[in-house]
């Protein structure tokens, strides 16, 4: 009984409760030859939620903001040329460990929109278009333990500043569908290695992390295509408390024939959160 206490006490002192407001962003960009890309884009809304991070592992929820009703939309621009409805689904898992890092993530889109050229505000809507894919990636750190990329400020302020050359092997699989017959149906499984560099600064109740990385991909066995991946975020520290800002944007060419479609996905998130037993330093002490 006293080792589950023990046990208990150490879970609840580590876990850190971090509200947080989240902007998604997806953007697939399709471009032939001799003529203009055309952009299409889910109407993803922000959402809020709540993660639990324990150790090394988080875990979150959230519900996206709701859209306007009908009787807030403009009665003057026609139902069809509004932006549609789209539905996804999202889920990642990430754990960093001094030299070496994992990323683990699968998502679901439906329902895409065209901005018409032109004629801002109105949109061509694509209401069975969808993008799938899973994706695993692998790096390797080899300074790792000097970044610490998967620490957190709260449990251990850091001080001084230190970099890391980053290499990655990734493997993606994409799924495109567009009953429209613009797209057609096309599916993409790439292996991808990367390399590039990860930083991090501390002062004080500061600390700024970043990640850059540019590579190249082998798609269904023949075609070329290539990723640029960026990373960054800063938290400052008050007590137990914890402000923090993320950025994050992967962009993937992938070649097919004569069109080539780029793939955008990012997300700018923003939380404040606390650790349950109370500040680093408190937490020593009372050890």
């Amino acid at each position: 009984m006293q080792t589950l206490l023990v046990l208990a006490s150490t879970l609840w002192s580590d876990a850190v409760v971090s509200p947080f407001f989240n902007v998604p962003m997806l953007k697939l960009s399709v471009e032939q030859e001799e003529e203009d890309a055309l952009i299409y884009e889910p109407n993803i809304r922000p959402d809020f939620g709540v993660s639990v991070e324990l150790w090394d592992f988080s875990f979150a929820v959230s519900q996206p903001i709701p859209e306007p009703s009908d009787d807030e939309e403009d009665d003057e621009v026609p139902a069809e040329q509004r932006r549609g409805k789209s539905t996804y689904r999202d889920y990642k898992l990430d754990v960093f460990r001094d030299h070496w890092g994992i990323e683990i993530g699968a998502h679901k889109y439906r329902g895409f929109d065209r901005e018409l050229e032109d004629q801002d505000g109105l949109y061509e809507q694509h209401s069975d278009m969808r993008k799938e894919g899973r994706y695993t990636n692998l790096y390797w750190l080899p300074a790792g333990e000097e970044v610490g990329l998967g620490r957190s400020m709260i449990r251990e302020p850091p001080s001084g500043k230190a970099w890391t050359p980053v290499v990655q092997l990734g493997y993606d699989h994409t799924r495109i569908q567009d009953d429209s017959g613009q797209l057609a149906n096309r599916t993409f499984d790439s292996y991808i290695l990367s390399a590039g560099a990860a930083a991090r600064y501390g002062r004080e109740k500061w600390q700024g992390t970043g990640m850059m990385l540019w590579g190249k991909s082998l798609m269904n066995g023949d075609e070329s295509g290539s990723r640029f991946s960026f990373r960054m975020g800063g938290e400052h520290l008050r007590g137990r408390w914890i402000m923090g800002l993320a950025l994050m944007m992967d962009q993937t060419t992938l070649p097919a024939g004569k069109t080539a479609i780029e793939s955008t996905v990012g997300t700018m998130l923003m939380s404040f959160g606390t650790r349950l037993g109370g500040a680093p330093s408190e937490s020593r002490e009372a050890e």
